[in-house]
């Protein structure tokens, strides 16, 4: 496929001293994993695509925006494909990545980790990963007590709401806000 000669030089480019050209090199991937599993699955095949992400993510020199964008070509590759949801969970630092993320001051980045959550929460492959390393407890409930208004935080919510159940599978959107409403006491 000629697309995937392209990943080999996006990747070089996710190393790149320029933040810019890393932020470029993370919208492509994500624009090219976006609704395509062939592509999301060369996406997170590839040995430095993954870890070259997660080190992105995991630099807190690195402007939000650019770790969102690094956390959008997961997302979308997750979304997209479960044989890839192995690679990004299984990647060394990732999950405590995400998880510093979703719990951020900043609202935007922290409903791009929620999403990234919610997106491998569906796969039941990664399931018990997730579990073990406590995102409901240590990501996804911590959202909740989050302050916030707006189209944007409900969003957020929803898909908070939808990652907690798909990963205990047993709850329900008055149970969240029963459960924020008792936190924020």
């Amino acid at each position: 496929m000629l697309v995937e000669g392209a990943i080999p030089a996006l990747a070089e480019h996710l190393s790149s001293a320029s933040a810019e050209m890393r932020s470029h090199a993370c919208r492509v991937l994500g624009e090219m994993a976006f609704r395509n599993p062939q592509i999301c699955y060369a996406v997170t095949s590839h040995e430095e695509v993954v870890p070259q992400l997660v080190a992105i993510i995991a630099n807190s020199s690195t402007t939000m925006g650019g770790r969102c964008d690094a956390c959008l070509v997961l997302n979308n590759c997750a979304a997209f494909c479960e044989a890839s949801c192995c690679s990004i969970v299984g990647c060394t630092g990732l999950l405590d990545a995400l998880k510093e993320m979703a719990v951020c001051s900043d609202a935007f980045a922290r409903g791009i980790a929620v999403g990234v959550f919610n997106c491998l929460s569906r796969c039941p492959s990664v399931k018990q990963e997730l579990i073990e390393a406590n995102i409901v407890e240590e990501a996804l409930a911590p959202v909740l007590r989050q302050p916030g208004s707006g189209e944007r935080h409900e969003a957020m919510l929803a898909r908070t709401a939808m990652a907690i159940a798909n990963l205990t599978g047993n709850v329900t959107l008055s149970d969240l806000e029963h459960d924020a409403s008792q936190m924020a006491i």
